[in-house]
């Protein structure tokens, strides 16, 4: 199975919360980069929640990338992108 190359912004992902704008916003650790996206959503509950599970595409598709290949440790690093997902941890 070939895996192709990735498109997306290459850095590790934050969700941050914005408070002068009152919104979740997710974006890259990279300096330089600009914001992924802003999630507008009237229930902050789910806000946050998508913000955490945006910001954890990366890790996510980096852990099944590694999966997929048989690659030793993708457990953990399954493990530590479900946890950032759910939590922003």
């Amino acid at each position: 199975m070939t895996i192709n190359c990735t498109k997306h912004t290459k850095s590790k992902w934050e969700a941050i919360f914005n408070e002068s704008q009152s919104v979740w916003q997710v974006w890259p650790i990279k300096k330089g980069v600009g914001r992924i996206c802003t999630i507008l959503n009237r229930n902050k509950k789910e806000e946050k929640a998508n913000a955490y599970l945006i910001a954890a595409a990366p890790d996510l598709l980096d852990a099944c990338k590694q999966a997929v290949c048989g690659n030793m440790g993708w457990k953990g690093k399954l493990r530590q992108a479900i946890a950032k997902a759910e939590s922003g941890g």
